[in-house]
């Protein structure tokens, strides 16, 4: 055979094992075709038979809920809100008021409310039989009937006499709970309500207000009570910033009493220098002022004016070696001893300011 002939061979045999390769894959890629078409149709059986389950178990009738929402209506969304502990004609009036503004038909109305439900509602709901709902009327009174007790409860105008202003309770808050208390009224009377506020109103600039010219309605109390919460709140932030100071300053204070009971130790330890402690009445916290007067000379002559014009004294002679500070070449000669200097002494600033 010449090499010609066998590449003869070859290209005529290359089409046919090909073709008998995709004959052998021709029924394992339509098994496969097959199987996917019945799962498809097994899918679609399921959902239709899922969508015919929930249609048949439906509470509305027929006729409501296979009526289809006209095209230009702009159906509003409701989240559900009700679940059967809320006051039940706020929540109709709620829902009712959304359905007006679109002028939405009857089967839309039930379909809207339905939507609404949840918890306790919604398993009321699902639990009614089949197609039991005939009309929105028809809905409307099988709901009021099953959940009237959640209906909040009117009180009247004489139990607002019992609201107290607590001691630590803001006039703000007071006027916010007391507000909401009179919403429950069943007979509202604004005479009984701003003596029911006053009556329970703690002593304060407010209270005082109040007696001397009262109020004719809840309006005109609200009205006035606006320069008086503004003014207790501004009160309050300044009493705590006030309180935060003090404890600075008291910390301050512990800190150097601290610092200064151990400086006072260590002074008393330095041999042949006895530190002199003054007597209890002439201790004092210094400095005795915050701010002080500038000088335009030095502090000693200052104070030497003063003591030559007999306006004070010289304190008591220290014993000779007695120390009142650490700094043991430091002369105060306020004090004529030892311990810190005159420009630095508490006692001389503070008999120069007053």
């Amino acid at each position: 055979m010449t090499f010609h002939s066998l590449g003869t061979k070859e290209r005529i045999t290359t089409p046919i094992l090909a073709l008998a390769r995709r004959r052998r894959r021709l029924p394992h890629q339509s098994r496969q075709k097959d199987e996917q078409k019945e799962l498809e149709r097994a899918k679609r059986a399921s959902e239709e038979e899922e969508g015919e389950g929930v249609v048949d178990s439906q509470p509305l009738a027929q006729h409501l809920w296979d009526t289809q929402v006209l095209e230009g209506i702009k159906v509003p969304h409701l989240p559900p809100s009700f679940d059967g502990k809320t006051d039940i004609l706020e929540h109709l009036i709620a829902v009712g008021t959304q359905t007006a503004m679109i002028n939405a038909p009857e089967h839309l109305k039930c379909k809207l409310l339905s939507g609404t439900f949840k918890d306790v509602a919604l398993r009321w709901y699902m639990n009614l039989p089949k197609k039991s709902i005939e009309s929105y009327a028809d809905f409307h009174k099988k709901f009021i009937h099953q959940f009237a007790g959640s209906k909040h409860v009117k009180v009247i105008s004489t139990s607002l006499f019992s609201i107290c202003q607590n001691h630590a309770e803001s006039l703000r808050d007071y006027l916010a709970r007391f507000s909401e208390a009179t919403i429950k009224v069943s007979n509202p009377n604004q005479e009984m309500f701003v003596a029911a506020f006053h009556n329970g109103l703690r002593v304060g600039h407010f209270n005082e207000s109040l007696a001397q010219k009262p109020a004719s309605s809840m309006q005109e109390i609200n009205k006035r009570a606006e320069c008086y919460i503004k003014g207790e709140e501004s009160n309050a932030e300044k009493r705590q910033r006030d309180a935060k100071e003090k404890e600075y300053v008291n910390h301050n204070d512990h800190q150097r009493q601290r610092y200064g009971g151990q400086q006072e130790a260590s002074w008393q330890r330095r041999q042949g220098n006895p530190y002199y402690k003054p007597p209890r009445r002439e201790v004092k916290d210094y400095p005795a002022f915050r701010e002080y007067t500038s000088l335009n000379k030095a502090k000693v002559h200052v104070s030497k004016e003063i003591l030559t014009t007999g306006l004070a004294n010289l304190p008591p002679y220290r014993d000779r070696g007695a120390f009142m500070g650490p700094d043991g070449d430091a002369w105060c000669a306020y004090h004529r001893c030892r311990g810190h200097s005159t420009e630095k002494c508490f006692r001389q600033r503070d008999l120069i300011e007053e």
